[in-house]
């Protein structure tokens, strides 16, 4: 087979060690990463192509191993982007109501399928004017579906409830709001919320969620993003993803997770993984990651969980949506069977919930694919990390040989969340606000990932630029960095193919205009998977060299 022969740029081979000047790849692989006689060794005297990336500088792809990419590419993408003229989310119920009539005039969703929005602000929905009938008089005899700001609320018109049906979901994972006359307001909240969407997604046509996907897989695989997680996900999304991958039009790797309410009131994990063997080419490609559970909200809607009330609302310390005792059997329960798990756990409450269900598991089990391989432990995945307190950070160390791993996204720390956040929260939480560094000091896996749409950006570089800028909690560049590449693939279970530019590694890769570990943010040039540049360009382009 043809090789390929990278020289010109300088290759991250990971913190601590030197950089290299040169990579050869085979059949999507790295054969060797060194000089540039070491690579051309390598590829022995067969063809070789050359791409010389021109002073480049090159790091592993990135697999976003949190992100919501059907919610952001269909709902906020694709729909109807619940924002004011200076890109603010929508606060008050009649912009929302505009907006929504003039989508519905506008013609730009399908008349007879569903008319879906995103980024209202979570605190309309105690407004006793933001429900059902709102959306009615806006866009009549419309099913309307719109989610907020941070996907853990929805409001659906009353057309939209009819098409989705009775909703069933564990009890005290969320709220479905009714009025005085038992009627649903319209609000559906946490765990229901999660569950229709899922099916609102399941009810639309291929093609219009597959055009939404691919607008949002050309602008990741452009940001340097080769692989993402989607990470609250239902059979029918793996079988979305099977059928774009039939159809050759997946270019990122993917991986679905099964959304754990889901998995508790029927085998829907044990689905997927059937939909995943009755398609073996599909390896490499789409596969099956944690089981998602949430035990709580968002600090901005007032639902993470914390010990103390909130310093906006001292009513209030938000909700646990899963009895510590049923979360610490769905961790038994992955412990002994084998699967991981990722838990959304946002306040300081949900956080210590959490921690308490990993110790009390018994001794971390091989996963019964890896029965043989040595260190091949049940991952159980901390989701955001928000926030800790000082004993729940002592205890860390200990947790580390239990399989626990942080999950963490800096950009929640953008501009537009941190005033709102401040608020919510007082000044002693906001300063353990993403306890980056404490964890990495702990001996806990860390990876950074975005959360998106959740989160205003999915770039790997403005992950890279917060972590590095968040106070005394920053990362080192090469710590963060680590924390991109190879800290997502191993959450994502992925380590022993992505993440590395080493020799028998998946060739992904991202070209960069400067150093990651300098001072200015570079810009992607190019981003290759299995030894292909699926977006950008080197420098210098590809051209045949003699071997």
């Amino acid at each position: 087979m043809r090789g390929l022969l990278l020289t010109g740029a300088r290759i991250w081979q990971g913190p601590g060690r030197d950089w290299a000047s040169a990579a050869a790849i085979r059949d999507g692989r790295f054969l060797a990463v060194g000089t540039a006689a070491e690579a051309r060794a390598a590829l022995g005297n067969g063809a070789i192509f050359h791409d010389g990336l021109a002073g480049g500088f090159l790091i592993p792809g990135v697999f976003d191993a949190h992100m919501h990419p059907l919610f952001g590419a269909v709902f906020q993408e694709a729909g109807l982007a619940l924002r004011d003229a200076g890109g603010g989310f929508l606060r008050d119920p009649a912009a929302v109501a505009a907006a929504v009539g003039a989508a519905a005039a506008s013609g730009a969703q399908p008349a007879g399928d569903w008319l879906v929005g995103y980024g209202w602000d979570p605190a309309l929905a105690v407004d006793p004017g933001f429900n059902r009938q709102l959306l009615d008089q806006a866009a009549p005899g419309r099913a309307v579906y719109v989610l907020s700001l941070d996907a853990h609320f929805a409001l659906v018109s009353t057309p939209g409830l009819e098409r989705l049906g009775t909703i069933a979901y564990p009890p005290d994972s969320g709220m479905i709001p009714v009025a005085g006359d038992g009627r649903p307001v319209g609000l559906l909240l946490e765990t229901p919320q999660f569950i229709a969407s899922l099916r609102v997604l399941e009810q639309m046509p291929h093609e219009r969620k597959a055009q939404a996907f691919l607008a949002f897989q050309a602008q990741a695989l452009a940001a340097g993003i080769t692989g993402v997680t989607e990470i609250v996900a239902d059979r029918a999304a793996l079988g979305f993803y099977l059928r774009l991958h039939q159809e050759r039009r997946l270019r990122l790797r993917l991986q679905v997770s099964p959304y754990g309410p889901l998995c508790q009131l029927g085998p829907e994990r044990g689905a997927m993984l059937a939909k995943l063997a009755a398609a073996p080419d599909a390896a490499g490609w789409v596969g099956l990651g944690p089981v998602k559970f949430l035990l709580d909200g968002t600090p901005g809607n007032h639902n993470a969980a914390w010990f103390q009330p909130y310093a906006d609302a001292a009513s209030t310390a938000g909700m646990l949506t899963i009895a510590p005792d049923a979360m610490a059997a769905e961790v038994e329960k992955a412990v002994a069977a084998g699967y991981d798990l990722a838990l959304h756990a946002a306040g300081d409450l949900s956080v210590h919930v959490a921690l308490d269900a990993i110790a009390a598991a018994g001794p971390p089990a091989r996963r019964r694919e890896d029965a043989g391989a040595e260190g091949r432990r049940v991952r159980l995945r901390i989701e955001h990390f928000d926030n800790c307190t000082a004993g729940d950070l002592a205890r860390l160390p200990g947790l580390a040989e239990r399989g626990l791993v942080a999950s963490v996204q800096p950009t929640h720390f953008h501009p537009v969340y941190v005033a709102a956040i401040q608020r919510v929260l007082g000044p002693e939480r906001m300063r353990r606000e993403y306890p980056l560094a404490s964890l990495l000091r702990a001996g806990i896996p860390l990876a950074l990932n975005s959360d998106w749409p959740a989160a205003m950006s999915f770039s790997p570089m403005d992950n890279l630029r917060a972590a590095v800028d968040h106070g005394t909690e920053s990362l080192s560049p090469g710590e963060a960095l680590a924390a991109l590449t190879e800290g997502n693939a191993y959450a994502a279970r992925l380590e022993r193919e992505l993440g590395t530019i080493a020799p028998g590694y998946r060739a992904d890769a991202v070209l960069l205009d400067g150093n990651p570990l300098g001072p200015r943010t570079p810009h992607v040039v190019a981003t290759m998977i299995d030894g292909a540049w699926v977006a950008g360009a080197p420098p210098r382009g590809t051209s045949p060299a003699g071997g």
